[in-house]
């Protein structure tokens, strides 16, 4: 009676401790299937952790990574991309997959495979045709990104208009988009060079309610715009 209560006593310290228990590990492939099978959960801080846990592996994951950029799961695709930005300037044989996911149907894919490339530089020029194209995407997240990593990549890629008629083109075209994506009801926007208004054009409304259109003649109040010149 006295040794099956000692072993008992023992038996429960083994179990409760771990005491002499082996680890049965999963491989790293296994482990990194299984980290990335997460990040289709909706608990945003379960796909932050798995993404964290994932980048600890670095390289080792990365070719794990690029299968799963390609996902039905959009969820899985953003972390992805989050995950190997993390692990960059490693992996660059994601670079290929990466400027793949820059037509993703998904804003945030490409928005943050955009952010990826850029922590290549140089090693991604390839992806800078794609960067381009999207600065026009009509998503300003993703036209921000493409900026950066452009930036980062190659700053002469970025082509910045210097003509008064290419700036005109791009500024009739994106505003429009702009009002819409951050519901802005009115803009006037001119153009001065060599001291002197190149161009000047309304667009939207003045007044919601009336629906008076904005014109160059409109008035609109200065604010902190005016901090540049007088401050």
């Amino acid at each position: 009676m006295i040794l099956r209560s000692f072993f008992l006593f023992i038996s429960t310290i083994v179990l409760t401790t771990g005491l002499f228990s082996q680890k049965l590990s999963l491989s790293d492939d296994k482990k990194i299937l299984s980290l990335i099978e997460r990040f289709s959960d909706k608990d945003l801080f379960i796909q932050g952790d798995a993404i964290r846990d994932v980048v600890n592996y670095g390289n080792k994951a990365v070719d794990y990574l690029v299968l799963s950029l390609a996902d039905t799961n959009d969820d899985v695709r953003v972390c992805s991309a989050i995950a190997l930005d993390k692990i960059a300037p490693e992996g660059i044989q994601a670079i290929p997959f990466l400027i793949n996911a820059l037509n993703d149907e998904s804003s945030d894919v490409r928005w943050c495979s955009a952010i990826a490339l850029g922590k290549f530089r140089g090693n991604a020029n390839s992806a800078v045709n794609g960067l381009q194209k999207l600065l026009n995407d009509k998503e300003y997240n993703v036209r921000w990104a493409a900026y950066t990593s452009l930036n980062a990549i190659d700053k002469e890629s970025i082509n910045v208009p210097h003509d008064v008629s290419d700036i005109v083109t791009i500024l009739e075209s994106l505003t429009p988009q702009l009002m819409k994506e951050f519901n802005v009801p009115g803009v006037s926007i001119s153009i001065v060079k060599n001291n002197a208004i190149a161009y000047s054009k309304g667009f939207g409304v003045s007044d919601v309610l009336l629906k008076t259109k904005v014109t160059n003649k409109t008035i609109f109040e200065a604010c902190s715009m005016s901090k540049p010149v007088f401050a």
